[in-house]
Formats: structure tokens, sequence, C-alpha cells
């Protein structure tokens, strides 16, 4: 019989950390809620540059897909500034466990991923829309078709890229201790 150990990466249950040492995985779910809002100050700052580029560009078009080019990104970030404010504006839950903060986190970044899935679909509408407005030569469809796809863009690349910072963040909660926590050390006996 060949004894193998293995690490387990859960704390001890009964050994309580000190009064001066914050709670490793409450310490390790304010730092992922962090990591979101700061996502939604970038949505935040991409959306009030669209506000106010779309509501000049629009004033100012001299052509007419131009003119809608600059609407549809002024309409769609008016969308994105509310996401953005929610998200800056909502209170976090505190995890219960580290069980409770997996649950929460790999909530969030599924929601990012169904995201990133309407992004592609964004895309594709706004790519057809391109299109049919190039072969009917309609400025509206043009331009809203070009705002789409650009919005789509970014969006897709926004939703990934949060989705990848939280996912490496959050790995830690599954498979290693966090700083401050004991590691639980298992015996495995059996013939190899």
């Amino acid at each position: 019989m060949i004894p193998l150990l293995l690490a387990t990466g859960l704390a001890l249950a009964d050994a309580p950390a000190p009064a001066s040492v914050p709670d490793p995985v409450q310490a390790h779910h304010a730092r992922h809620h962090a990591l979101r809002r700061r996502g939604m100050a970038v949505l935040g700052g991409w959306s009030a540059v669209n506000l106010v580029g779309g509501g000049v560009g629009a004033a100012l078009a001299e052509q007419e897909q131009w003119r809608w080019f600059h609407l549809g990104n002024l309409g769609w970030n008016t969308v994105n500034a509310a996401l953005a404010a929610g998200g800056l504006l909502a209170p976090s839950r505190p995890a219960r466990d580290r069980a409770d903060a997996v649950r929460q986190q790999q909530a969030i970044e599924e929601v990012l991923l169904f995201n990133a899935g309407l992004d592609l679909a964004y895309m594709t509408a706004g790519a057809w829309l391109w299109d049919r407005g190039e072969r009917l030569d309609d400025p509206r469809q043009l331009g809203l078709g070009q705002a789409l796809v650009l919005q789509g863009g970014f969006l897709l690349g926004f939703d990934l890229g949060l989705y990848e910072v939280l996912r490496r963040h959050d790995r830690a909660l599954l498979v290693a201790p966090l700083a401050g926590e004991e590691q639980l050390g298992l015996l495995v006996t059996g013939r190899w």
C-alpha cells in the first residue's frame, strides 16, 4: 500500500481566524466585487463617450448614414449607461461561506458568457442590417447596422474580458487555500 497525501484546499472548520486577520473567503469575495465594479466603470466610461459622441455626431452629421450611426450609438449606450450605473450602485452580498462565494461568482461568470452569445447575435443582426442598407441604398439601415456591429463588438470584448479576469481571480477559491487559511491534508491509502 502506497500512501498518498492529497491537498484539498479546504480550511480547517474548527480553526477560527485571528481577529486581526480578515476572513480570507470574504476578502477574496470583496476583491471579486471590486473587479466587477471596475468592469462596470469601464462600461460606464464607454457609455459616456458614446453618449456625448453620439449626440454631437448626430447633430453635426451631414450625411444621413452617419446621423443614423450616431443615433444608434446614442440609443445603445443609454442602455449601457443604465446597466453600468446599476452595477456600480448595487450593494454586494457577503458570502456565507466558500461554497456560497463560489456559487455567486459562477453565476456572474455564466451571465457574462450568456451576454457574449447575445453580443454575437447583435453583431450578426448589425451585419445583416449593414448589408441590407448597402443593397437597398438605405442610409438608415446602413448606419444603424454599423452602430450595432461596433457596439456588439465592444460588448463581446468587454464581456469575455471581464469573464476572463473574474475566472482567473475566482479559480483560487476552487483549487488552493487562500492566504490565511490552513490546508487540510487527507491521507489516502490503497493498492496501486
